[in-house]
């Protein structure tokens, strides 16, 4: 009896065919073998909406190995990851498996797309089903999945396979329609509004809303200066020390109240996506803070609270996809792709569970190894007294019944790996494996301080020159924190450090040793990381777990968004079509209306809503929209970035605008096209026109031509300058100005001359080379320092 078994990627293979042993053949589909074609829409709107699938170019091989595989096998078995993507291409093998077209070059046509669906509506492919047709026997269909490629999982699995869930199938093929749907019919709109070569995204246009938003609120903020009061508290003598003998140390503390009321405000700003809130103080003045300062030189201070009472830190549940990517950003320097694809060679290795998940379950019987394993290695004082389990967020929607991203074997850590993991797969997975271990162990314990010393003028000097009403009280504070049991923290280190406080007696003197001043400036929200985007993303019901990394991926590969410094900029093409989608089609950039989506597709995996209807509701109002777009929206309404108060030099009647045109940002009249006045500008990238030592030397410019002698000249063209050669049109040399930083090549710029300029990628993300390339290849997407 031969048993066919199919995965999709080929690293699964070996380890499949060891547990299995004989009568059982493991083959690769190679991920997916079937998908809508690139080169056209590959849905037919008019036939309710039947998704017009061919195989991959690449997979004709993959497919007709797959056929000659089936025709001899007396079972076979579907065992493609446990998600809804694996879910679908179980269904597309079985469906290839099943139809002799498919060995067949040319795509579906709409008269043959009904069989596909009639496929999938009578979920021909169960558990028990038979391929019949092409492979003139009749072969039982399963379907398998396992959260983790270990014997015991796998066999388990093998033990109690399922019908093909089309439920599953149907959510995975609604968000391609969608997707499908979304961005071929609005690319075509931008190309014709803005420029060509630009897409739309459903999820990724909201991904790149959040950035553009973002930039223009701290552009918008209003920064401002704000002082705080820096006090140093010491004993005065031993015998009156508020400060316990034996004690060292002075104390530091905040001014935190005058008069009783705190100082202290917090001020709320409302953004694109919820409120932002910061913290400052009421003296706004360097003045204000100089006439405390000068109050407090006449103070008396006592110690008017003397707090100590211990907290309880509790260990964070188990990674999800979403919280393991934060993680891995902000304690390895991993981006969300790069994350993605060392968890999984662990998967694929059998050394973690499934690694896209939105789940902080484990499994109880993995639970009891872990708490075995603390006890024996840590004792009985490390481990919480009972099984601690963790729940989702309440407003997170959670896929399926997936575990959370853990370790397969407890007593493998990160040291026990084999010298064949490489080291980025080896702190990847120690990071997973401290988080797993951490979750069962006891808490944290603190013991936190805080004291309150109050500082009022002496009454007995100024009783007869001020009522008692009229004397300045000001309250300083000061709290600490000391880790007396470090319970979890053992093994899941914490970067806090311990600050101590002096123990200090209530109604004690103080001495204050100094004070100062400390100026300090509002700051704005910060800009998005990768890791904060995910986050947000996550928070909002946006994408999921298999979708955060590519979307954060595609934003900056489309060029709306790049990185610099480790956080995101939104470019000039995002927002042009950030600004055109939010204008024209608000819906696609909203973030409740995708997170509604969202959920509607979850309810499509659990079989309550049926998906061509989400899509029917979905395009119908869309495409009367489009359709009114089209002719509404006016090209140079839309490329307009920004007014100026500039009148126009031309026409002595417009306004200048900042423009987005095919080589960058440049300036026109607002009258256009009656008035046709543009000039080049430079943008804040460091981009555009040369600064003015490097124009001198334009100006004095003695080149010739490598290609034909000729003296270059220095032109101005609609987007800037640029070096041409005097022979034009017979010579066509030409070549751009980088834009110079101001400081020489920290590799050739001491021997060779070279310079740093500004350069820029085909994906027009701003990164800093030498001036002499190709003969110098530095290149930095930091600034160097001088």
């Amino acid at each position: 009896m031969k048993n066919l078994v199919v995965v999709e990627s080929p690293s699964k293979t070996k380890k499949l065919s060891d547990f299995l042993g004989k009568g059982y053949k493991v083959v690769s589909s190679v991920g997916h073998i079937r998908d809508l074609p690139k080169s056209s829409l590959g849905v037919d709107v008019e036939h309710n909406f039947i998704p017009l699938y061919i195989n991959a170019p690449d997979k004709k091989d993959v497919i007709r190995d797959l056929k000659k595989e089936a025709k001899t096998s007396d079972s076979i078995y579907l065992a493609t990851d446990l998600d809804r993507e694996g879910e679908a291409i179980a269904w597309h093998v079985a469906y290839v498996m099943n139809n002799d077209n498919d060995l067949k070059d040319e795509s579906p046509s709409a008269a043959q797309s009904p069989s596909i669906v009639q496929l999938a509506d009578s979920q021909n492919f169960q558990i028990a089903g038979k391929l019949k047709n092409s492979l003139g026997h009749n072969p039982k269909i399963y379907r398998v999945t396992f959260d983790s490629i270990t014997k015991e999982s796998v066999l388990d699995a093998f033990k109690t396979p399922r019908r093909l869930d089309m439920s599953l199938v149907d959510a995975q093929q609604a968000r391609r329609v969608l997707d499908r749907l979304v961005g071929y019919k609005l690319s075509p709109l931008l190309w014709e509004k803005i420029r060509y070569g630009l897409s739309a995204g459903r999820v990724q246009s909201v991904a790149v809303r959040f950035i553009v938003e973002r930039e223009r609120e701290i552009k918008k903020f209003k920064k401002s200066l704000y002082f705080e009061i820096i006090g140093e508290f010491g004993s005065p003598t031993a015998m009156t020390s508020a400060i316990a003998i034996g004690a060292t140390g002075a104390i530091g503390a905040r001014l935190s109240k005058i008069n009783g009321k705190s100082i202290y405000e917090k001020k709320k700003y409302d953004l694109f996506a919820g409120q932002y809130s910061v913290s400052c103080t009421a003296i706004s003045s360097q003045q204000e803070a100089d006439k405390i300062l000068k109050d407090l030189k006449s103070c008396a201070f006592t110690v008017s609270k003397a707090e100590k009472k211990e907290t309880r830190s509790h260990p964070s549940p188990p990674f999800t996809t979403a919280s393991l990517q934060q993680s891995a950003a902000s304690n390895l320097g991993y981006s969300p792709k790069r994350t993605m694809q060392i968890a999984q060679r662990l998967y694929e290795g059998g050394r973690i569970t499934y690694m896209r998940t939105d789940s902080v379950n484990i499994n109880p019987g993995f639970v009891k190894q872990v708490r075995n394993y603390i006890n024996g290695e840590f004792g009985s004082k490390y481990l919480f007294n009972t099984e601690r389990y963790y729940r989702a967020k309440k407003s997170a929607r959670v896929q399926e019944a997936h575990e959370a991203v853990r370790p397969t074997s407890v007593q493998i850590s990160a040291e026990k790996l084999p010298e064949s993991v490489t080291p980025q797969e080896r702190k990847l997975y120690d990071l997973i494996y401290r988080r797993t271990v951490a979750t069962q162990m006891s808490p944290a314990v603190y013991s936190n301080s805080r004291v309150e010393i109050d500082g009022s003028k002496n009454e007995a000097v100024d009783k007869a020159k001020m009522s008692p009403n009229k004397v300045s009280a000001y309250t300083f504070s000061a709290s600490g924190s000391i880790l007396v049991f470090d319970g979890f923290l053992k093994v899941y280190h914490s970067k806090n450090r311990d600050v101590e406080i002096p123990d200090v007696k209530i109604g004690g003197r103080l001495n204050m040793a100094k004070a100062e001043s400390e100026a300090k400036e509002l700051t704005p929200p910060p800009r998005y990381n990768e890791s904060s985007l995910v986050k947000e993303l996550e928070r909002f019901g946006i994408g999921r777990p298999s979708t955060y990394a590519s979307i954060i991926d595609t934003i900056q590969a489309r060029g709306y968004v790049k990185k610099e410094d480790k956080v995101l900029y939104p470019t000039d093409n995002g927002m042009v079509v950030n600004d055109l989608l939010a204008k024209h089609f608000p819906q696609i950039v909203d973030i409740d209306f995708t997170a509604e989506m969202e959920g509607n597709l979850d309810e499509v995996a659990l079989g309550k809503l049926n998906w061509k209807k989400l899509i029917k509701d979905f395009y119908t109002p869309f495409e009367k929209l489009l359709i009114a777009k089209k002719k509404e929206i006016k090209k140079e309404d839309v490329v307009v970035l920004e007014k100026t108060k500039e009148k126009c030099p031309e026409c002595k009647k417009g306004k200048l605008v900042v423009k987005l045109g095919k080589y960058g940002r440049f300036l026109s009249c607002e009258k256009f096209p009656d008035c046709q006045y543009a000039r080049p500008i430079e943008d804040n990238t460091g981009e555009g026109n040369p600064n003015a030592d490097q124009q001198k030397e334009l100006d004095n410019l003695n080149e010739k031509c490598p290609e034909c002698q000729g003296k270059l000249l220095v032109k101005t063209g609609r987007f800037g300058q640029f070096i041409a050669c005097e022979n034009y049109p017979k010579c066509k040399y030409t070549r751009k100005i980088d834009k110079k930083v101001g400081m020489k090549c920290p590799e050739c710029g001491g021997k060779q001359g070279g310079e740093v300029v500004y350069k820029k990628t085909k994906k027009g993300r701003t990164f800093y080379g030498c001036s002499r390339y190709p003969d110098c290849k530095f290149a930095s997407w930091t600034k160097p320092k001088k």
